[in-house]
């Protein structure tokens, strides 16, 4: 099986000097963005699709039952807000990710 990668984007690891005046910037891929190409069987999921479509909507109602306090979690977190977020969260993660993950039945193990 071939994986790709696709619009990498470049997740800042950290920065290691070797000396004072030189910085080397280290980058590293990150897992979510490989993708399978087209062609490729399907991956079985760790959930039916019963159980995935009843997932959804548990995280659905979750997200309206709670949502003052889930909406700064909703989305992507903004590099405006947090320019170093991305140095400090190698792995982003936010809940609407989840949810469309959860729909497209991307997780392959309930751990």
């Amino acid at each position: 099986m071939n994986i790709k990668v696709t619009e990498v984007p470049v997740i800042r690891a950290g920065t290691r000097t070797r000396n004072q005046s030189e910085a080397v910037e280290t980058n590293r891929v990150n897992f979510w963005d490989l993708v399978l190409p087209d062609g490729e069987p399907e991956i079985e999921s760790a959930f039916d699709v019963n159980e995935t479509s009843r997932m959804a909507d548990a995280l659905q109602l979750f997200f309206l039952k709670k949502r003052d306090t889930v909406l700064e979690f909703l989305n992507r977190v903004d590099e405006s807000l947090a320019p170093d977020y991305k140095q400090y969260v190698p792995s982003e993660m936010w809940l609407n990710l989840i949810l469309q993950r959860v729909e497209s039945r991307f997780y392959r193990t309930q751990d």
